[in-house]
């Protein structure tokens, strides 16, 4: 993240969390500033099953390190894969019709 985008960026601090802007939280911590339509989708629908959870400061949505961090993870968990392989034996396969 340049220094101009962190001038740019609202700090507000509440207790003892850093409030930033969603935009400059995105840019510092993935290299990527997601459009404005992305951060309303983020916080109303929310991506893969988890909302981020944010906040209006001075006109931008704004969100701690931790509910940015929490929401990456939300929608990086992966379904867990079977512990047993489907039969692919000759058997269950004439079965399925496919032989």
């Amino acid at each position: 993240m340049t220094n101009a985008v962190m001038s740019d960026a609202v700090k507000a601090p509440v207790g003892e969390l850093m409030m930033l802007p969603v935009s400059a939280w995105s840019e510092k911590l993935t290299g990527i500033k997601p459009s404005p339509a992305t951060i309303w989708r983020w916080r109303t629908k929310g991506s893969r099953g988890s909302r981020l959870q944010c906040v209006m400061i001075f006109g931008r949505w704004s969100c701690s390190k931790e509910q940015f961090l929490a929401f990456l993870a939300g929608t990086s968990s992966t379904a867990p894969m079977p512990k047993t392989a489907p039969a692919t034996d000759d058997a269950a396969l004439a079965a399925a019709g496919l032989l």
